[in-house]
């Protein structure tokens, strides 16, 4: 009896050492996509909404961008469905048209929340059927967004696997 107690003592206790002994695992790796200055138009306030906070809207009036593989500019199509939470905190939720230089037009949708210093962390994907840019399809990209004077500014990054 007193051995199967001492051994079940044993056995619980080895997992537990392991999982101290765990290292963390390689991070994801980010490669910069672009840095996007967006304007804005005149916001639209839709109101308190009971028990979610308030929303405004505010149109996407035109931009650009400008990246290793991608620029162009925003076009005034799409705009940003903010919402302050009951806390304050701010959600964005953006939808938005790129046309690339050489013509493609891009989907751009995002969302993300506001940090303490003014930033907001977004995620973003794509979609189009541009030739030089459906690789952008099967993107999942971070950023960060901030305001800058009257302008909305995104720098954006591809997330891909750690390197073997």
């Amino acid at each position: 009896m007193q051995l199967s107690i001492l051994l079940a003592s044993v056995l619980f206790l080895v997992p537990h050492a392991a999982a101290d002994t765990v290292s963390s695992p390689t991070p994801p790796r980010l490669t910069y996509l672009y840095s996007a200055n967006i304007t804005l138009g005149l916001p639209v306030d839709l109101g308190d909404l009971p028990g979610k906070g308030s929303r405004t809207i505010f149109p996407i009036g035109g931009g650009e961008v400008r990246g290793p593989k991608i620029t162009g500019r925003m076009l005034a199509i799409g705009a940003d469905w903010g919402l302050n939470d009951t806390r304050g905190v701010y959600s964005t939720d953006m939808r938005a048209q790129l046309e690339t230089m050489d013509g493609a037009q891009i989907y751009i949708q995002s969302t993300g929340q506001g940090q303490p210093d003014g930033t907001v962390h977004i995620k973003a994907s794509f979609q189009t059927g541009g030739a030089n840019y459906t690789w952008l399809n099967d993107v999942v990209a971070v950023g960060v967004m901030r305001s800058v004077n009257d302008v909305v500014a995104v720098d954006m990054w591809q997330m891909t696997s750690p390197a073997s």
